[in-house]
């Protein structure tokens, strides 16, 4: 096949985009009235939405509270509606706590457009599930900070690394928030993106901070806070908050702003008697698709993270070609017509030279051009 260029930077899911066209288009057809070319009736947004969320969290979150529509605002985007709730936390220039490697996103909507500092916390060792000792690592960022710290944020599953953290390890990240009166930020968008691994005994599976036990989140509910998107498994965004004014702030930010088109498709499709064949469905192809990536890092001795969720593998590329800086290594692909996302600009430590992140969830016929891109590039400057 023929591109110009082969984004594998971009953590997009075009797996079930055919699935989810033929539902959408459907979803117009019958489900859009002329009452939904109105303003939503109150700030806290479409209320078909907010329904169809309702039933969506119950189902697939598994929470110990039930979710009520009055717990949710919508938003045009997870990162619009992370953006929105961090500002009602945070005020100019305090600071959260965020386990890295994480996004590379969160530096420019965070950081620069809403002057909140990250304080990055690294794991002990690159690659391993999040154990328990995060919690010391955390302890010590937050007394060593020279800013107020006001929140943690977590993303689960992982990224870029993708993998689930463990009941006990949420519940111990829970009881340090309590400990420090932070709040608790749940980024939750890759959570219908799970699938077995090769190593599926070891997989750890997804735990919603919604579904700890009572005694955990009870006294801390007000505090803790869930954004999820569907923008990696379909294409919106909720966030389920138990604090009353917060919510409402964050939905007052984001109600006008997601369009009635989206609302009705998706009040549709998270209702849809066929949305766990979708879901099912969208999990075989990424998982089929990461075996495909997998095998080839595998057959080029490749180092490269083992995953069980998300839409992309961190590899170490650097380790074919380690007289390469990162810089140098992203121009040689971008040369051959592949981009890939820089280890260094997800925060992986300075000490761990040559990770890449690589998204495996576009078409696959894509996919395995842009590796064969990508072995093109490595291997013809090795033999140089």
């Amino acid at each position: 096949m023929t591109c110009s260029k082969i984004d594998l930077a971009t953590a997009e899911n075009w797996l079930s985009r055919h699935l989810l066209v033929r539902a959408f288009k459907q979803a117009i057809l019958n489900d859009f009235t002329p009452e939904d070319l109105s303003y939503p009736p109150d700030a806290n947004g479409n209320v078909k939405l907010l329904e169809a969320l309702t039933h969506f969290f119950n189902f697939y979150f598994c929470p110990t509270i039930p979710v009520r529509s009055e717990h949710i605002a919508a938003g045009p985007g997870a990162t619009f509606v992370l953006q929105n709730l961090l500002t009602q936390i945070c005020a100019p220039g305090e600071a959260i706590l965020v386990p890295a490697p994480y996004w590379s996103g969160f530096d420019f909507w965070l950081t620069r457009q809403s002057n909140i500092t990250i304080i990055p916390v690294w794991s002990k060792e690159l690659g391993k599930a999040p154990t328990a000792e995060l919690v010391a690592s955390l302890e010590e960022a937050a007394d060593k900070a020279d800013k107020p710290v006001k929140a943690l944020l977590i993303t689960n599953p992982d990224n870029p690394i993708a993998h689930c953290y463990a009941p006990e390890v949420l519940c111990a990240l829970v009881h340090f928030c309590r400990r420090r009166g932070l709040h608790y930020v749940s980024d939750e968008a890759y959570a219908l993106t799970t699938f077995p691994s090769e190593t599926s005994s070891l997989d750890i599976p997804f735990t919603s901070v919604m579904s700890l036990p009572r005694y955990v989140i009870d006294s801390h509910l007000p505090y803790i806070h869930v954004i999820w998107s569907a923008s990696k498994a379909f294409g919106s965004s909720g966030a389920r908050l138990h604090n009353q004014p917060l919510k409402t702030a964050v939905a007052t930010a984001s109600a006008i702003n997601v369009s009635s088109f989206t609302s009705t498709a998706f009040s549709s499709l998270l209702q849809a008697k066929e949305l766990e064949a979708i879901v099912g469905q969208n999990q075989t192809l990424i998982r089929t698709n990461c075996q495909v990536l997998t095998d080839y890092l595998k057959d080029r001795s490749i180092p490269f993270i083992q995953v069980h969720a998300g839409l992309f593998v961190l590899a170490r590329l650097g380790a074919v070609v380690p007289r390469l800086k990162e810089e140098d290594l992203l121009n040689l692909l971008n040369s051959h017509g592949v981009t890939v996302g820089g280890g260094h600009a997800f925060h992986v430590n300075e000490s761990e030279h040559g990770w890449v992140r690589i998204t495996f969830s576009t078409e696959l016929p894509v996919l395995v051009e842009g590796i064969r891109r990508i072995d093109r590039a490595l291997f013809e400057i090795q033999r140089e």
